[in-house]
């Protein structure tokens, strides 16, 4: 149960980061996004697409969401 309602979580955050880009109607692509961003612990992912929304001029790229990710990670360990 704890995995699809990982999995419910995950997929709101990336619909509500392709929804404010204005691409909300690209599920192909959400789906791509939720399965390559699946080991990236909720509470990060929902921090860096949330601070993305207010960076980024444009989607980002999954190599860029978990760049930031593993960046937040590394300053939340020192």
């Amino acid at each position: 149960m704890k995995m699809m309602t990982d999995k419910i979580q995950r997929t709101k955050i990336i619909a509500f980061m392709f929804t404010c880009y204005g691409k909300g109607h690209e599920a192909e692509q959400m789906v791509a996004y939720v399965q390559m961003l699946s080991e990236i612990p909720l509470n990060v992912l929902d921090a860096v697409c949330r601070k993305a929304i207010h960076e980024y001029k444009f989607l980002p790229s999954i190599a860029e969401i978990v760049e930031s990710c593993r960046s937040m990670i590394a300053e939340k360990s020192n």
